[in-house]
């Protein structure tokens, strides 16, 4: 009889060291739910939304509470490609059945995107079923994938949401000489309540720029090249994709994590309105790639992901489980360094043109936002239901709280390994942006893409267990395997 006692772990604490297709599948469950519940409504509120949050919230927390079993774990290895299969083809039927390709304001489906769509899809379920040319298949994919994405940005070249007209005209005064930080843009929505009390002036928003240096280089390329920063995006997506198939190079479920990301349902969406996430993405793709490929190379991405979003300090504690085991605390701190002076190099320059501006715009304003009601947050579904609205400082405390326990019990629990690292990112800002006061579509499409970057570096045998208990000398060692 096969035995169904827990795994055995090397940590004391009980840490999910050895963790394998259960931990996978739950992860694949968890993409797939949160791809639905901004699907309902483009991550708006929603009853339905809310109940596919819910899913994809606890799916994510058994991560790091449910002890592997060798038993689930055999069985589940046979069965794991037919659930990355299952959310694949929910995916696909979510994409065929929304009215709009991009947004409720953007381009109808026409019989282009169809025929598209459907050659994405045949080429996402040979990517599942045949293996051996699974990664031939993604790449088809991802070209498929960029001429959607090229379509889109042509056919809306003026989308309806403020934060493509911030971005641009922060550019646009960049390439006049001006501080992008400083710059102002129309009020596309006339609805002063969107904005803190007095940036609204004139019809005209005060706000600058409002992302870090980091997004604001990687806008930049799109912008000059294309003439429209978009294009930028179109390409962090393809290339995270790629990123996520290839970081093992053995690995079968890298190119099914690839492609669950790459169409996930709301992500033409996500490209048409000019979300900054997928800068994000890249970078966290990159940084667990060259973690599990060129390690010398990762500390470099790691500042620059880093640096490249407000919200990420609770990826800061999980770098621990980059460190391998035994954790030589002088290479970590090394290595800590290195990520350092990526950022500060990376983000000094824009800052120091005007700190006083770059602190308004990237932290002032998020400080002083007011709750948002129609957002997918269980705090919006409290104040929706017992109609009362809980103050900026309850909200707040509560967010934070809840994030600090999520990244606590994901850094003690979570794999030494670069996967452990991105999905313990992934379950903190989940639980962050859950309990928060403001939670949209695009901070929960970047979850969707680092719960693919943890599938896609797991490393699991045969027989569904992890192939290795830790990477050791994963930071900053010279090793490239």
């Amino acid at each position: 009889m096969r035995s169904h006692a827990p795994l055995p772990s090397t940590l004391n604490i009980g840490s999910c060291e050895r963790a394998g297709t259960q931990h996978l599948c739950l992860a694949v469950i968890a993409a797939a739910a949160l791809g639905a519940a901004i699907q309902v409504r483009d991550g708006l509120y929603h009853p339905l939304g809310f109940l596919w949050l819910t899913v994809a919230l606890f799916a994510a927390l058994l991560i790091f509470v449910l002890a592997p079993y060798r038993s689930v774990e055999f069985h589940l290895a046979r069965r794991a490609p037919w659930l990355f299969a299952a959310a694949i083809a929910l995916n696909f039927f979510q994409l065929f059945t929304n009215p709009t390709i991009g947004s409720w304001h953007g381009i109808q489906a026409t019989r282009f995107s169809y025929a598209m769509l459907t050659i994405a899809f045949v080429f996402a379920m040979a990517v599942v079923f045949m293996p051996r040319a699974g990664r031939l298949f993604l790449v088809l994919l991802t070209i498929v994938f960029c001429i959607i994405g090229a379509w889109i940005i042509r056919s809306v070249p003026r989308p309806y949401m403020d934060v493509w007209m911030l971005q641009t005209e922060g550019l646009k005064a960049f390439r006049s000489g001006h501080n992008p930080f400083a710059a102002v843009f129309a009020d596309v929505y006339h609805r002063p309540e969107l904005y803190a009390t007095g940036a609204l002036k004139d019809g005209l928003v005060h706000q600058g720029f409002p992302y870090p240096p980091m997004v604001f280089w990687m806008d930049l390329p799109g912008y000059v090249l294309g003439g429209d920063y978009r294009w930028s995006n179109l390409a962090e997506i393809a290339l995270a994709g790629i990123l996520i198939a290839f970081a093992r190079p053995q690995s079968r479920y890298g190119p099914m994590a690839a492609a669950l990301f790459l169409f996930t349902p709301r992500v033409f969406f996500v490209l048409e309105s000019g979300w900054t996430e997928p800068a994000t993405i890249l970078l966290l793709a990159a940084t667990v790639f060259f973690a599990c490929r060129l390690r010398w190379l990762m500390p470099v991405f790691l500042g620059l992901f880093l640096c490249s979003k407000q919200y990420l300090v609770w990826a800061i504690p999980p770098i621990i489980l980059l460190a391998g085991r035994p954790v030589e605390w002088k290479r970590l701190a090394r290595v800590l360094s290195v990520a350092l002076v990526a950022g500060c190099v990376a983000s000094l320059p824009l800052i120091l043109w005007d700190m006083r501006a770059f602190v308004t715009a990237n932290f002032g304003i998020a400080d002083i936002a007011a709750f948002r009601m129609d957002a997918l947050s269980y705090l919006a579904l409290f104040a929706n239901t017992m109609h009362r609205v809980p103050s900026g400082q309850t909200a707040t405390l509560i967010g934070f709280t809840a994030a600090a326990l999520a990244t606590l019990l994901a850094t003690l629990r979570g794999q030494r390994t670069p996967a452990g690292y991105a999905l313990a990112v992934t379950v903190g800002h989940l639980v962050f942006f859950a309990f928060y006061k403001f939670a949209f579509c695009n901070y929960y499409y970047f979850l969707i893409a680092a719960f693919c970057c943890g599938t896609g570096a797991m490393r699991i045998s045969s027989q569904g267990t992890a192939v290795s208990a830790s990477e050791p000398r994963t930071l900053g060692s010279s090793a490239r395997s």
